[in-house]
């Protein structure tokens, strides 16, 4: 049942963006001569098109990466976990990594205020 609901949130999200690109190819092609225009608008509709076929092929590609590509003491991630990795916030990543590897070392006396 999620995969329905992703698709419907995709399909929706798909819509509007291409809706606003058609408004904003329909208002960068009126400034050209009245002859270019519809070459222009189907110019621009094309690539658009393209561009997010292909956005949505590398985040096909993206999701199906599920081999670590490094490892890093002894942690590992896929590409795939990589926008969660991103979106932690810093105190999280503090606390994630204190409990991973424990605490984070005692600075030195003489930097201690």
């Amino acid at each position: 049942m999620e995969w329905l609901i992703a698709l419907i949130a995709l399909t929706a999200m798909e819509i509007v963006l291409g809706i606003d690109n058609i408004v904003f190819i329909a208002i960068l092609t009126g400034r050209l001569p009245k002859r270019q225009q519809p070459t222009a608008r189907r110019l621009g509709l094309t690539v658009a098109l393209g561009t997010r076929i292909l956005l949505l092929l590398t985040l096909t590609w993206i999701l199906g990466l599920t081999k670590p590509p490094f490892v890093l003491r002894n942690m590992s991630t896929t590409l795939r976990q990589l926008p969660s990795v991103i979106n932690v916030e810093s105190d999280q990543l503090v606390d994630l990594l204190a409990v991973r590897w424990g605490p984070a070392p005692r600075p030195p006396r003489f930097l201690e205020a």
